[in-house]
């Protein structure tokens, strides 16, 4: 026995199995329904064309400020207040500006939005007519609205291009803010402050000129500015000057230093020395020493060794012999001096230093009669 569930109010049993049998003849028809929906969504979103939108804001001002006066204002109690709101009849104004019909017609014409049609015999639309049905068409797609509490106006086209839908807006914004400056400004009034704008700039330049020669004739310049040169330079002299003073100083003390030197240092110095023996003496005293041996032979030959001559002659052998022997311990010194190099550098530096000198002192010279010639002007 299988359990079924009975409902409703007569006598006919419902079972579960039935409800269920129900369901799944109808489950094809829901499926079939439902992959119906989805392609049709698909073929509307690929076949309908896109659509691009472009936006712009205006901000609207007040031309000129209107001053509100009271008389608490004109007693002097309190400052004037500016009024510089704008009204809600300025922002509709602003917006008919926009809507209105030359402008929409001038849009037409300029973006080709009035495309080429033929009427129901096939005969080509006129022009005109063409342009007024375009200016119609292009007032409906336009969405003009102010925002709320805000001086601000937003416009809003839509189109199959976007090049189109960015062209309308910009051939609308030109037009728009071309026709305002027409409405707000009087014909003339830019020529007008044009021509006095010209007119005072010359005048200002035959001044300028006037006064630069009357200033040449006359040898003038603006004091102030003749008072801060005369500063400057007097500033640039006192730098120079103590320059000047510094180089003399350095110049003086090397002099000095250069002089103590020089007078310590010989003018000449040995270059090369050699010591000689006394070889003339030497020689000579040999020759005496031969002779006189050669004489005391000859005398050997006719007097005894202890004759008076022999021993004469033995006493000038035993002088001669020292003397030898002394010149030949005595040498002679040979030297050879040449002009100190040394000497000669210090020599030159000092030259050096003296120009030095000499040219730091007609330096502070020169600025010392500058800075008379400052102070007096």
């Amino acid at each position: 026995m299988r359990p079924q569930l009975t409902t409703g109010y007569g006598k006919n049993p419902i079972s579960l199995r039935d409800g269920a049998s129900a369901i799944f003849r109808r489950r094809g028809l829901l499926l079939v329904t439902f992959l119906a929906v989805i392609v049709g969504t698909i073929l509307v979103t690929l076949l309908l064309p896109n659509r691009y939108e472009s936006r712009m804001k205006i901000l609207v001002k007040n031309q000129r400020v209107d001053l509100a006066i009271t008389p608490e204002a004109t007693n002097g109690s309190n400052t004037p207040t500016i009024e510089n709101e704008v009204s809600e009849n300025q922002i509709n104004s602003e917006i008919e500006l926009l809507t209105s019909k030359d402008i929409l017609t001038e849009i037409v014409k300029d973006t080709g939005l009035a495309k080429g049609e033929t009427n129901l015999f096939g005969r080509p639309v006129p022009e005109a007519e063409r342009v007024e049905k375009a200016a119609n068409q292009l007032a409906k797609d336009l969405t003009i609205n102010p925002v709320r509490k805000a001086n601000i106006i937003t416009v809003t086209y839509a189109s199959n291009s976007p090049q189109v839908a960015a062209a309308v807006l910009k051939k609308l914004g030109d037009l728009y803010l071309e026709k305002h400056l027409k409405l707000n400004h009087p014909a003339g009034a830019s020529d007008f402050f044009k021509d006095q704008a010209e007119d005072y700039g010359n005048q200002l330049k035959e001044s300028e000129q006037r006064l630069s020669e009357f200033q040449q004739q006359n040898n003038l310049v603006v004091l102030s500015q003749q008072k801060e040169l005369t500063l400057q330079k007097t500033a640039e002299a006192k730098t120079k000057m103590l320059d000047a003073e510094a180089a003399l100083n350095e110049a003086t003390h090397r002099i000095e230093r250069v002089e103590q030197q020089l007078s310590m240092m010989p003018k000449r110095v040995i270059t090369q020395s050699r010591q000689l023996p006394n070889q003339y003496s030497a020689e000579r005293l040999n020759t005496m020493i031969v002779e006189l041996q050669n004489k005391r032979t000859q005398l050997l030959t006719k007097f005894r060794p202890d004759d008076r001559l022999v021993r004469e002659v033995d006493e000038q052998i035993r002088t001669t012999r020292d003397a030898l022997n002394r010149a030949e311990q005595k040498t002679s010194v040979e030297e050879a001096t040449d002009l100190n190099p040394l000497r000669q550098t210090l020599e030159t530096e000092l030259s050096r230093a003296r120009l030095d000198q000499a040219g730091a002192k007609a330096r502070r010279d020169t600025l010392t009669s500058q800075l008379g010639q400052y102070d007096a002007s």
